[in-house]
């Protein structure tokens, strides 16, 4: 009998002891700095990456999707923005680990990521998870950022790390946003030279500056007057140069509030300023029409206007295709806001 309960008691000591192993290598695993799968955000493959999801605490969200090289589509429906993208990749394959969240704050970062975060997911392109980041908020240095990995293999880390890009001073949380109007790209004619046939230029003011280019051939086009009228003697190097000129043109912001849905309404059924049209080699014409903007009190420089014109001269309203309002600048339009006498003999 005493024998019997002799063993019993070695044999729970046993099991006490491997018990007590076991959590002190679970401990020690937790508690581990760099470990493979949870401290590696780096992807260095980033032409791997066919699809990006960002997500943020309020579950707004953006979803990017790579479409061909160059352009990524935005929620479905619109072209995401290239210099967005382009950085979130660079940040993929650059992102170092500085250090781990020392273990007197790794509560406090916890809790702040849990409530202030970016989720940013990578997937493959057949829709694969490639790693997920909870970006937090910036260090005390605003060098560095917080953020939490988690992989299809390990799962969510339970560790934050210190994280930056190597020669860059600056945080990395800017870089991720889910608002729809921020990731839209912006851009209205970006087309080659060689992909234009016709442009049209129309002024509604001044209804005599307005013409149409025709593309015949790489150095050979025919300009038309108002009327449709044949021009026999014009610049032909200044109308290559209009032509080569519907390249990035692009709009500053979408309308935020500017408008009112009743002013909107209300301006798509105003007579124009200027409409603009732009006709592909694929027969597809974009038209935009550009509205008159309102004297605001001061300028870019937010100094007064001090002139007899009643309208806005260095910003304008424009309806693009789909029909949207934004609002564009003459410092990129006036490249392409050329009236025909541009183009002919100067009189004597």
């Amino acid at each position: 009998m005493k024998r019997r309960q002799l063993q019993l008691l070695i044999s729970a000591a046993v099991l006490i002891t491997l018990s007590v192993v076991v959590v002190y290598m679970k401990q020690k695993k937790s508690n581990s700095t760099f470990t493979k799968d949870l401290s590696d955000f780096t992807i260095e493959d980033t032409a791997s990456i066919g699809k990006l999801k960002i997500t943020n605490q309020d579950k707004i969200s953006a979803e990017l999707v790579r479409k061909h090289a160059g352009y990524w589509e935005l929620n479905g429906k619109f072209r995401a923005r290239v210099d967005a993208i382009d950085l979130m990749l660079t940040t993929a394959k650059k992102v170092r680990v500085k250090n781990p969240v020392p273990e007197s704050a790794r509560e406090n970062i916890i809790r702040n990521l849990s409530v202030n975060y970016h989720k940013v997911e990578y997937f493959d392109h057949n829709g694969k998870a490639i790693k997920t980041w909870y970006v937090g908020h910036a260090t005390k240095d605003h060098d560095a950022s917080y953020m939490l990995l988690e992989t299809p293999s390990e799962g969510k880390s339970s560790l934050p790390y210190v994280t930056y890009i190597p020669g860059f001073a600056g945080e990395l949380s800017s870089r991720y946003f889910c608002v729809e109007e921020e990731w839209r790209f912006t851009g209205i004619f970006n087309y080659d030279p060689s992909e234009i046939i016709a442009v049209s230029i129309r002024n509604n003011d001044y209804p005599e500056e307005s013409f149409e280019v025709k593309v015949l051939d790489k150095n050979l086009f025919a300009l038309h007057d108002q009327f449709g009228k044949k021009v026999e003697r014009f610049d032909t190097a200044g109308v290559r140069q209009l032509v080569v000129n519907f390249k990035k043109i692009h709009f500053e912001t979408l309308n935020r509030g500017i408008l009112s849905p009743l002013q909107e309404d209300s301006l798509r059924k105003a007579k124009p300023y200027y409409e603009i049209s732009v006709t592909d080699k694929k027969g597809e014409k974009k038209e935009i029409k550009v509205f008159h903007k309102k004297l605001p009190p001061h300028n870019m420089n937010n100094e007064p206007f001090e002139q007899d014109y009643p309208y806005d001269p260095e910003r304008a309203f424009a309806q693009i295709p789909g029909g949207e309002i934004v609002v564009i600048q003459f410092f990129v339009f006036d490249k392409i806001l050329w009236p025909i006498d541009a183009f002919l003999p100067r009189k004597e």
